[in-house]
């Protein structure tokens, strides 16, 4: 399991003067153990879609008001996060949880990778870079894809960039915070991509009004009850 830890710095903004200052943060979060959340549950441009006039996108039924696909799982030893949508920041804020203490990615499509610049605060509160849990082909989409943060000139970057540690999986069993987790092969269009043993636990479905599937998790629920 290759890992790369990251130079560490605080979070920093421009004062009134340009001068360069550092946050002070003070964590405040939700007791999730024993939890899983649906962050969301919409499609890959979310729900409504942008310029949509369809009975759906322009519903005011809540339940069409949909984010892209994430989960949070509060594990014995911390807050699992999968997948990072464009969404990620609102998500979070909105089911208040203040801290990720790792993330599982399922695959490297847009929908599912490209919020992880809204990680950088979480070095900050652990005191360390956030271990990131994906496959090789993932691993390379997010050093392509946010290749700023892993340059040696990025100090230009005046609220820092995400501080994380790779960490390799492929079909084999592995342990994140406490939990054990399954891989198994998943069609996704005519992608696969590394997903949760359905054998082993539970499955979770989500559809919006419109009867388009969201993406699904499978969910290893063994060792602690939600």
């Amino acid at each position: 399991m290759g890992q790369e830890r990251l130079d560490t710095c605080s979070p920093r903004y421009l004062g009134e003067r340009g001068e360069v200052s550092h946050l002070t943060l003070q964590l405040q979060t939700t007791d999730i153990r024993g939890q899983l959340i649906f962050l969301g549950t919409g499609t890959s441009v979310g729900v409504p879609c942008i310029g949509c006039g369809c009975a759906i996108c322009t519903s005011d039924n809540p339940r069409n008001q949909r984010t892209r696909c994430s989960i949070v799982l509060g594990l014995p030893e911390g807050n699992l996060l999968i997948d990072t949508t464009p969404d990620l920041r609102t998500q979070l804020l909105r089911e208040k949880v203040g801290i990720v203490h790792a993330v599982l990615y399922t695959h490297d499509h847009a929908d599912h990778v490209f919020g992880l610049d809204d990680l950088r605060l979480f070095p900050h509160y652990l005191g360390h870079p956030l271990p990131v849990y994906c496959e090789d082909f993932v691993e390379a989409r997010i050093r392509k894809s946010f290749d700023y943060a892993f340059a040696e000139d990025n100090h230009g970057y005046a609220g820092g960039v995400p501080q994380i540690t790779f960490n390799r999986i492929t079909t084999e069993p592995f342990s994140i915070l406490g939990q054990r987790i399954t891989p198994i092969r998943l069609m996704h269009g005519k992608f696969r991509r590394a997903h949760r043993d359905p054998d082993i636990g539970e499955t979770f479905f989500g559809r919006n009004s419109g009867g388009r599937e969201c993406d699904h998790f499978a969910v290893d629920i063994t060792p602690f009850a939600l």
